[in-house]
């Protein structure tokens, strides 16, 4: 008897809340597997004001992670624009970021200059054993920043790349 592991009160309410199968639908998970399977990264967009994230491949995904999920759409002229819009709103999202990251590591370089030292920073990050957010101090590792300035950029890049495959100009700026 003392080998046998005991249950946490929270996990005999699961295993109650899952009924007879012994199981439950992992809503989440299908979610992220969706991602992953269309490309990762959608985009939020409105249809007849229901929100929906918009996929590279043209499907859509309701904003609940149970769905409804949206195949692409059969006329072909249509899943164009949508797949221009899912690249313009990408690429309008990117740059916002890069941008805002790059006045960072300017005002980050800018508090850096003339002193001895490397500045000291605390990040918080993610604990996989203890299961919970920790804290670690150290040096600032501006070429991290910097290369995350260069893969926005790749990614900026990208977004071009598409823009101009659906034969429009990526630096038009219209509304969706």
């Amino acid at each position: 008897m003392e080998d046998q592991q005991k249950l946490n009160p929270s996990d005999v309410a699961e295993f109650i809340q899952a009924g007879s199968l012994g199981f439950r639908l992992d809503w989440e998970a299908y979610f992220k597997e969706f991602c992953h399977r269309n490309g990762d990264n959608p985009v939020m967009i409105n249809v007849n004001d229901n929100p929906r994230f918009l996929f590279r491949t043209g499907w859509m995904y309701g904003n609940k992670y149970e769905g409804p999920e949206y195949p692409p759409i059969d006329d072909p002229k249509k899943v164009q624009s949508l797949l221009h819009l899912y690249w313009r709103i990408r690429m309008r999202t990117l740059v916002e970021i890069r941008d805002q990251l790059s006045e960072t590591v300017s005002s980050l370089e800018a508090l850096q200059k003339g002193r001895s030292l490397p500045l000291q920073v605390k990040e918080i990050m993610w604990d996989d054993i203890q299961h919970k957010p920790v804290t670690r101090g150290g040096d600032i590792h501006m070429d991290r920043l910097q290369d995350r300035l260069t893969n926005l950029d790749r990614l900026i890049a990208e977004c071009n790349h598409h823009l101009g495959a659906t034969g429009t100009d990526p630096n038009t700026n219209t509304d969706e």
